[in-house]
Protein backbone atom coordinates (compact mmCIF):
# COMPACT_ATOMS: atom_id res chain seq x y z
CA UNK A 1 0.00 0.00 0.00
CA UNK A 2 2.80 2.31 0.69
CA UNK A 3 4.40 1.92 -2.68
CA UNK A 4 1.35 2.51 -4.61
CA UNK A 5 1.24 6.03 -2.72
CA UNK A 6 4.60 6.72 -2.91
CA UNK A 7 3.88 5.80 -7.02
CA UNK A 8 0.92 8.25 -7.11
CA UNK A 9 2.83 10.79 -5.56
CA UNK A 10 5.43 10.62 -8.00
CA UNK A 11 2.82 10.69 -10.72
CA UNK A 12 1.43 13.74 -9.84
CA UNK A 13 4.22 15.81 -9.39
CA UNK A 14 5.86 14.38 -13.27
CA UNK A 15 2.08 15.52 -13.62
CA UNK A 16 2.11 18.91 -12.27
CA UNK A 17 5.60 19.32 -14.01
CA UNK A 18 3.93 18.88 -17.10
CA UNK A 19 1.77 21.05 -17.17
CA UNK A 20 3.70 24.04 -15.71
CA UNK A 21 5.70 23.79 -18.39
CA UNK A 22 3.11 23.64 -21.15
CA UNK A 23 1.65 26.78 -19.19
CA UNK A 24 4.61 28.23 -19.74
CA UNK A 25 5.02 27.20 -23.37
CA UNK A 26 1.56 29.01 -23.67
CA UNK A 27 2.03 31.88 -21.54
CA UNK A 28 5.30 32.51 -24.08
CA UNK A 29 3.21 32.30 -26.99
CA UNK A 30 5.09 28.78 -28.26
CA UNK A 31 1.63 26.77 -27.80
CA UNK A 32 -1.52 28.14 -29.59
CA UNK A 33 -5.12 27.58 -27.80
CA UNK A 34 -6.20 24.64 -28.94
CA UNK A 35 -2.75 22.73 -28.99
CA UNK A 36 -2.92 23.88 -25.11
CA UNK A 37 -5.54 23.10 -24.55
CA UNK A 38 -5.39 19.54 -25.83
CA UNK A 39 -2.18 18.84 -24.32
CA UNK A 40 -3.94 19.71 -20.85
CA UNK A 41 -6.31 16.82 -21.83
CA UNK A 42 -3.57 14.29 -22.51
CA UNK A 43 -1.42 15.34 -19.12
CA UNK A 44 -4.64 15.26 -17.05
CA UNK A 45 -5.65 11.51 -18.74
CA UNK A 46 -2.27 9.84 -18.56
CA UNK A 47 -2.08 7.57 -16.28
CA UNK A 48 1.48 6.24 -15.86
CA UNK A 49 4.76 7.93 -16.55
CA UNK A 50 5.31 6.49 -19.79
CA UNK A 51 2.15 8.65 -21.55
CA UNK A 52 3.84 11.70 -19.37
CA UNK A 53 7.22 10.66 -21.25
CA UNK A 54 5.40 10.99 -24.71
CA UNK A 55 3.79 14.85 -23.78
CA UNK A 56 7.41 15.50 -22.96
CA UNK A 57 8.94 14.41 -26.06
CA UNK A 58 6.33 15.89 -28.19
CA UNK A 59 6.72 19.16 -26.91
CA UNK A 60 10.44 19.26 -26.07
CA UNK A 61 9.93 19.82 -21.90
CA UNK A 62 12.63 19.17 -19.58
CA UNK A 63 12.10 15.97 -17.58
CA UNK A 64 10.84 16.36 -14.00
CA UNK A 65 14.95 15.39 -12.03
CA UNK A 66 15.80 18.74 -14.25
CA UNK A 67 14.46 21.65 -13.48
CA UNK A 68 13.33 23.27 -9.63
CA UNK A 69 9.62 21.57 -8.30
CA UNK A 70 7.66 24.49 -6.30
CA UNK A 71 4.70 23.13 -4.40
CA UNK A 72 1.57 24.64 -4.42
CA UNK A 73 0.74 25.40 -1.08
CA UNK A 74 -2.98 24.57 0.46
CA UNK A 75 -4.37 27.64 1.85
CA UNK A 76 -6.26 26.89 4.75
CA UNK A 77 -9.53 28.99 5.23
CA UNK A 78 -10.01 30.90 8.06
CA UNK A 79 -13.57 30.20 8.53
CA UNK A 80 -15.43 27.07 8.56
CA UNK A 81 -16.57 26.11 4.56
CA UNK A 82 -20.50 27.06 3.76
CA UNK A 83 -22.66 24.25 2.86
CA UNK A 84 -24.37 26.64 -0.37
CA UNK A 85 -23.49 29.64 -1.91
CA UNK A 86 -25.73 31.60 -4.31
CA UNK A 87 -23.84 34.07 -7.54
CA UNK A 88 -27.38 35.78 -8.43
CA UNK A 89 -27.45 38.10 -11.57
CA UNK A 90 -30.75 39.49 -12.71
CA UNK A 91 -30.58 42.73 -15.61
CA UNK A 92 -26.41 42.50 -13.81
CA UNK A 93 -23.46 41.37 -12.89
CA UNK A 94 -22.00 39.27 -10.07
CA UNK A 95 -18.53 38.91 -9.86
CA UNK A 96 -15.94 36.63 -7.84
CA UNK A 97 -11.85 36.85 -8.11
CA UNK A 98 -9.38 36.71 -6.67
CA UNK A 99 -8.52 34.76 -2.90
CA UNK A 100 -12.13 33.40 -2.45
CA UNK A 101 -13.87 30.31 -0.98
CA UNK A 102 -16.60 28.36 -2.41
CA UNK A 103 -18.84 26.61 -1.04
CA UNK A 104 -19.49 22.96 -1.34
CA UNK A 105 -22.31 22.98 -3.02
CA UNK A 106 -22.03 26.53 -5.21
CA UNK A 107 -25.16 28.35 -7.83
CA UNK A 108 -24.73 30.76 -10.60
CA UNK A 109 -27.63 31.94 -11.59
CA UNK A 110 -27.92 34.63 -14.58
CA UNK A 111 -30.68 36.06 -15.74
CA UNK A 112 -30.45 38.49 -18.56
CA UNK A 113 -27.32 39.25 -17.09
CA UNK A 114 -23.67 38.00 -16.43
CA UNK A 115 -21.64 36.01 -13.68
CA UNK A 116 -17.90 35.70 -14.09
CA UNK A 117 -16.48 32.84 -11.34
CA UNK A 118 -12.20 32.91 -10.97
CA UNK A 119 -11.02 30.29 -10.03
CA UNK A 120 -7.49 30.89 -10.22
CA UNK A 121 -6.65 31.99 -6.72
CA UNK A 122 -10.03 30.45 -5.16
CA UNK A 123 -9.18 28.04 -1.91
CA UNK A 124 -9.89 24.95 -3.00
CA UNK A 125 -9.86 22.12 -0.29
CA UNK A 126 -9.86 18.44 -1.02
CA UNK A 127 -12.31 16.55 -2.91
CA UNK A 128 -15.30 17.87 -5.13
CA UNK A 129 -16.64 21.46 -5.57
CA UNK A 130 -19.81 21.32 -7.01
CA UNK A 131 -20.82 24.53 -9.15
CA UNK A 132 -24.71 24.43 -10.76
CA UNK A 133 -24.77 27.27 -13.34
CA UNK A 134 -28.29 28.42 -14.83
CA UNK A 135 -28.08 30.87 -17.72
CA UNK A 136 -31.28 32.56 -19.01
CA UNK A 137 -30.90 34.77 -21.91
CA UNK A 138 -27.84 35.87 -19.84
CA UNK A 139 -24.28 34.65 -19.59
CA UNK A 140 -22.17 32.57 -16.95
CA UNK A 141 -18.18 32.81 -17.26
CA UNK A 142 -15.62 30.29 -15.15
CA UNK A 143 -12.25 30.49 -15.20
CA UNK A 144 -9.80 27.44 -14.30
CA UNK A 145 -6.39 27.06 -13.86
CA UNK A 146 -4.57 24.50 -15.68
CA UNK A 147 -3.98 22.66 -12.67
CA UNK A 148 -7.73 22.17 -11.16
CA UNK A 149 -9.61 18.66 -12.30
CA UNK A 150 -12.90 19.61 -13.71
CA UNK A 151 -15.88 17.60 -14.48
CA UNK A 152 -18.39 19.08 -16.68
CA UNK A 153 -21.37 18.19 -18.24
CA UNK A 154 -24.26 20.41 -18.92
CA UNK A 155 -27.63 21.10 -20.96
CA UNK A 156 -27.74 23.99 -23.71
CA UNK A 157 -31.49 24.96 -25.22
CA UNK A 158 -31.10 27.61 -28.24
CA UNK A 159 -27.88 28.28 -26.14
CA UNK A 160 -24.71 26.78 -26.11
CA UNK A 161 -22.61 25.16 -23.17
CA UNK A 162 -19.15 24.90 -23.42
CA UNK A 163 -16.99 22.63 -20.96
CA UNK A 164 -13.65 21.44 -19.77
CA UNK A 165 -13.42 17.98 -19.12
CA UNK A 166 -10.23 16.69 -17.34
CA UNK A 167 -10.74 14.72 -13.99
CA UNK A 168 -7.63 13.50 -12.94
CA UNK A 169 -6.77 10.09 -12.28
CA UNK A 170 -5.66 10.80 -8.35
CA UNK A 171 -7.08 10.42 -5.18
CA UNK A 172 -9.82 12.08 -2.82
CA UNK A 173 -7.11 14.56 -2.18
CA UNK A 174 -7.51 16.49 -5.11
CA UNK A 175 -9.22 19.14 -5.31
CA UNK A 176 -12.22 18.72 -8.10
CA UNK A 177 -14.50 21.69 -9.57
CA UNK A 178 -17.86 19.68 -10.73
CA UNK A 179 -19.67 21.60 -12.72
CA UNK A 180 -23.56 20.91 -14.17
CA UNK A 181 -26.43 23.14 -15.49
CA UNK A 182 -28.00 24.73 -18.51
CA UNK A 183 -28.00 27.09 -20.90
CA UNK A 184 -31.25 28.68 -22.21
CA UNK A 185 -30.90 31.49 -25.07
CA UNK A 186 -27.90 31.91 -22.82
CA UNK A 187 -24.29 30.81 -22.59
CA UNK A 188 -22.26 28.77 -20.28
CA UNK A 189 -18.09 28.95 -20.59
CA UNK A 190 -15.24 27.48 -19.19
CA UNK A 191 -12.11 28.92 -20.03
CA UNK A 192 -8.38 27.93 -18.64
CA UNK A 193 -5.89 30.70 -18.15
CA UNK A 194 -2.49 30.29 -16.22
CA UNK A 195 -2.45 31.23 -12.59
CA UNK A 196 -1.44 34.78 -12.63
CA UNK A 197 2.31 34.29 -11.43
CA UNK A 198 2.51 33.17 -15.14
CA UNK A 199 0.81 36.18 -15.96
CA UNK A 200 3.42 38.43 -14.14
CA UNK A 201 6.13 36.60 -16.27
CA UNK A 202 4.83 37.50 -19.09
CA UNK A 203 4.58 41.05 -18.57
CA UNK A 204 7.97 41.18 -17.32
CA UNK A 205 8.94 39.64 -20.26
CA UNK A 206 7.16 41.88 -22.57
CA UNK A 207 8.68 44.97 -20.33
CA UNK A 208 12.13 43.54 -20.79
CA UNK A 209 11.67 42.95 -24.99
CA UNK A 210 10.34 46.64 -24.78
CA UNK A 211 13.72 47.76 -23.00
CA UNK A 212 16.07 46.22 -24.97
CA UNK A 213 14.12 47.89 -28.25
CA UNK A 214 14.25 51.40 -26.63
CA UNK A 215 17.96 50.90 -26.00
CA UNK A 216 18.64 49.62 -29.67
CA UNK A 217 16.41 52.73 -30.58
CA UNK A 218 18.71 55.02 -28.65
CA UNK A 219 21.96 53.80 -30.03
CA UNK A 220 20.89 54.07 -33.62
CA UNK A 221 19.85 57.41 -33.16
Amino acid sequence: MLGNKLATTKLQEERESVIDQLTQLFVDDQLGVDDYENALDDAHRAEDSSQLKSLRKKYELEALKDIPTVKAELVKPNSPRRDTALSLAIMGGSVRKGQWQPAEKNRAVAIMGGVDLDFREAIMPPGVTELDCVAFMGGISITVPPDLAVDCHGIAIMGGFEGVDRALHASSKQPVLRISGVAIMGGVEIKTKPRKKHKKNKSQQLLAKLGHKLIEASEKS
